[in-house]
């Protein structure tokens, strides 16, 4: 895929977007990676660039999408953010960016098909439904907690009055 204009690759994951992380291109600096319906590509932006844009275009501020995940998880750090039934975001830090701007790597909860965890590397791993990986360096406890506080965050998004 290559690289996209900021709108462009704001429009494609809406629609069939797995997930973003923060990486640096040889020869641009730091832009954000996208995996979109089985294919990576990039931005040239921050991953922060990225989310506020694309909070922006689903009608919405990040301060309101933490606020929402605060008052039903009472997380403030690492919350998932839903901004639409079929776009519910889980943040997992990336401990290779020092920028306070391209930290965080969201994975879309509906694309995500499993999680392992390989204790010889003491790295995670998502599997997509689509077949693509992505290694990160956390726990199972912790990407199982994440993905359980994002079926919280989403049973009380469509049933708002109790489970």
């Amino acid at each position: 895929m290559g690289e996209l204009e900021l709108e462009m690759g704001i429009e494609l994951f809406k629609y069939y977007g797995h997930a973003f992380w923060p990486d640096r291109e040889d020869g641009i600096g730091e832009v954000t990676r996208l995996l979109i319906k089985g294919r990576r590509g990039y931005v040239k932006c921050s991953t922060d660039a990225f989310y506020r844009g694309l909070c922006k275009a689903l009608s919405t501020t990040p301060a309101l999408l933490r606020k929402y995940s605060y008052k039903i998880l009472h997380q403030r750090r690492l919350a998932p953010v839903v901004l639409r039934i079929n776009m519910l975001l889980i943040p997992f830090p990336c401990v290779f960016s020092t920028n306070p701007a391209h930290r965080y790597m969201y994975a879309r909860f509906s694309s995500i098909k499993e999680c392992n965890y390989y204790p010889a590397s003491r790295m995670g791993k998502l599997i997509f439904e689509d077949g693509h990986t992505i290694d990160l360096q956390h726990s199972i406890k912790f990407l199982i907690r994440q993905q359980y506080q994002a079926r919280v965050l989403l049973l009380h998004y469509t049933n708002p009055t109790g489970f």
